[in-house]
């Protein structure tokens, strides 16, 4: 009796015939033009450091701010650690285009859509249409100065007068400084 078992063969590399992206972030952009303009603009710009916490250690020394986390539902987000890959990170923001509500990038050929199901299943962030708006309640609160000095070069002197915490009490403060 034949052997009903297929044998397959392996091929080594994908079917397609073109060529595989390099490793390295220089095949990453494939659009010449973009490529350069990413050279220039993003592939030297620092990224921030990966902020996380452990709220059982604050709960230990009884502050209350924990449970606000845990109220609105940041506990996931803020307790995640890991590795980080800078490159990979100024590509995607290299390429975030915002459209319709929904954020969309590309890294290394891969679409990455972030919609409102990847912020509550992936990130594990509630999404409330009754949100409160941070900036109420504060004077001469100008939306669009405070957006530009967010995308200001880091080097460079941006107005921290509306991000001072001088009259905080010291959970504010911890609080101040996890977000930002």
């Amino acid at each position: 009796m034949a052997d009903s078992r297929r044998h397959r063969r392996r091929t080594a590399g994908a079917s397609s015939s073109s060529q595989p992206r390099l490793a390295n972030i220089d095949g990453w952009i494939s659009d010449p033009g973009k490529h350069a303009d990413f050279v220039n603009s993003w592939q030297e710009r620092k990224i921030m450091a990966v902020k996380f916490i452990r709220l059982d250690f604050f709960r230990f020394y009884t502050f209350q701010f924990p449970n606000t986390f845990v109220e609105q539902g940041l506990t996931h987000l803020l307790e995640q650690k890991g590795c980080i890959y800078p490159d990979l990170i100024r590509v995607f923001y290299f390429n975030l285009r915002y459209r319709d509500g929904i954020i969309s990038t590309k890294v290394k050929g891969v679409r990455i859509i972030l919609d409102d199901d990847v912020w509550t299943n992936v990130a594990q962030l509630p999404i409330w249409d009754d949100a409160v708006k941070v900036h109420l309640g504060l004077e001469d609160f100008n939306r669009m100065m405070t957006f530009q000095s967010f995308l200001r070069h880091p080097e460079r002197q941006t107005n921290r007068r509306q991000l001072l915490v001088g009259g905080f009490k010291v959970e504010e403060r911890m609080i101040h400084y996890l977000i930002v």
